[in-house]
């Protein structure tokens, strides 16, 4: 059965998938795929998920695995990387295109992963497993 990262639920709403869907081995490795396609530097693609999710403001509600609302503040990015403005783990994320994960992410990267997944969802090239 396939599962989808994030998908529209209704017209102004997007959905995304439990939290274990987000931190398994599984998952990292099609991130690693979906992120190998945009061909961009980290900071190229920093700025490409946050114009995703400034698209997001005020035209859909995002609802994590539970059910909550997710609140897109400004620093939203930052606090999912960590306040790394150079975006490293981006760069990591690729590795996983040619050598894939085999255990599962850390539960501090379910956050990162989310917000790539909305991108990708608005992409057009949502992320399924």
């Amino acid at each position: 059965m396939e599962t989808q990262a994030a998908w529209y639920s209704y017209e102004d709403a997007i959905q995304l998938a439990d939290d274990e869907v987000f931190l398994s081995a599984e998952f990292l490795n099609q991130l690693a795929q979906h992120v190998v396609t945009l061909n961009m530097s980290r900071r190229k693609m920093a700025e490409w998920i946050a114009e995703h999710l400034n698209a997001l403001d005020g035209a859909y509600d995002v609802f994590d695995g539970n059910g909550r609302w997710m609140d897109f503040h400004d620093e939203i990015l930052s606090e999912a990387f960590g306040d790394d403005e150079s975006f490293k783990y981006l760069s990591d994320v690729l590795r996983y295109a040619e050598r894939p994960a085999t255990r599962k992410p850390s539960d501090f990267m379910l956050l990162r992963f989310q917000l790539l997944a909305i991108a990708f969802l608005r992409e057009g090239d949502p992320i399924t497993l």
